[in-house]
């Protein structure tokens, strides 16, 4: 975790530096507010430790990142927006004597069925750098994500399909505001449309501990996530 914080801080430190030597070379940078919106279509991969949630969840998830910013120069701006993913359900065996959700599988084992969803709200600090006359540019990020995470997981059967009479479900849901780190590159097509392509980095692993609303006993565990997206931005 601290190696991917401290790439990201030194990307953008290395972008910052550098635009701040580009402007000092140049006579003077006018200050030009340039408004921009977009859609990006992601893959977020958002894992748990095997114990805690990672045996019975799927961790990759379709993103969908809606998002407008505010360039204030050729080289910095702010940028905020929504990223949600779809309900995504499952069905996971689970053989007697693993752990789920920081509990013993006892006899008999376990079929899990449930859902998942992660959304959130996200603002940065962009620092953006041309390098073929606008055209082509890099940028890197850091801001904040609001994320909220919902988990319902259902034990519906044994693995012989035999309905388990001990069976129960757990529902985790929680929110909380994590740093958020970003790099990528923009080609703009015309002079008011683009695409570029980013990864991102959230540090999700502050969800350390989620308990169960109806078994407190029952935890689930966040690594941190990344996501890699492909998204079109307009400009006015």
């Amino acid at each position: 975790m601290k190696n991917s914080i401290h790439y990201f801080l030194n990307l953008f430190i290395g972008m910052t530096i550098l635009l701040c030597m580009t402007t000092q070379a140049k006579a003077s940078v006018s200050l030009s507010l340039t408004p921009y919106i977009g859609i990006a279509a992601q893959a977020l991969n958002q894992k748990m430790p095997g114990s805690f949630g990672g045996n019975v969840i799927k961790g990759d998830y379709a993103q969908a990142n809606i998002f407008a910013g505010l360039r204030f120069c050729d080289y910095l701006g702010i940028e905020g927006g929504y990223e949600t993913t779809p309900l995504q359900t499952y069905m996971t065996a689970v053989p007697a004597g693993s752990t789920v959700f920081d509990a013993a599988v006892v006899n008999p084992p376990e079929m899990h069925s449930g859902k998942s969803q992660i959304r959130d709200w996200h603002a940065s600090l962009v620092a953006f750098l041309p390098i073929t006359d606008q055209c082509f540019k890099f940028l890197a990020s850091i801001g904040v994500t609001r994320a909220k995470v919902f988990y319902y997981d259902y034990i519906m059967a044994d693995a012989f399909s035999v309905i388990n009479p001990f069976a129960f479900s757990n529902t985790f849901a929680a929110s909380k505001t994590v740093l958020r780190l970003g790099a990528g590159a923009i080609y703009m097509i015309n002079d008011c449309a683009g695409v570029r392509a980013l990864v991102g980095w959230n540090n999700t692993s502050r969800f350390h501990q989620i308990k169960s609303k109806e078994d407190v006993t029952r935890v689930i565990k966040l690594e941190n996530s990344w996501n890699y997206g492909l998204g079109f931005f307009v400009e006015f």
